[in-house]
């Protein structure tokens, strides 16, 4: 397989097993599904318990940029090196909800 289609299902594992702990979080049932091991199903439920929703919202959508650029950039190493660069540091961002308010105050003062 090429190194490129590996590139691309790393992305793409990441994006299932975020749909999967964002579902079980929202519907916790779901964790009982008889095809997912033991161990797996631990894990996401743990997962599902500890992250808000709005991180996983977050990486979802990173993770689809991410499947999107690998896809279709010419050097797929350095798309998938700036994704995980990306998905690394997003957690030094502050949320949309602490930007929204300082953005507003900042244009009254303009």
């Amino acid at each position: 397989m090429p190194m490129e289609q590996t590139r691309l299902q790393y992305f793409g594992i990441l994006a299932e097993i975020t749909h999967w702990v964002s579902v079980v979080k929202i519907t916790p049932e779901t964790a009982e599904d008889p095809t997912i091991s033991t161990d797996e199903r631990q894990r996401g439920q743990k997962m599902a318990e500890a992250l808000p929703m709005r991180a996983l919202t977050r990486l979802w959508q990173m993770l689809l940029k991410a499947l999107e650029e690998v896809a279709t950039a010419p050097n797929t190493m350095m798309a998938a090196e700036m994704a995980v660069i990306r998905l690394t540091h997003v957690a030094d961002l502050p949320s949309p909800r602490r930007v929204s308010p300082k953005t507003a105050k900042q244009k009254t003062r303009l």
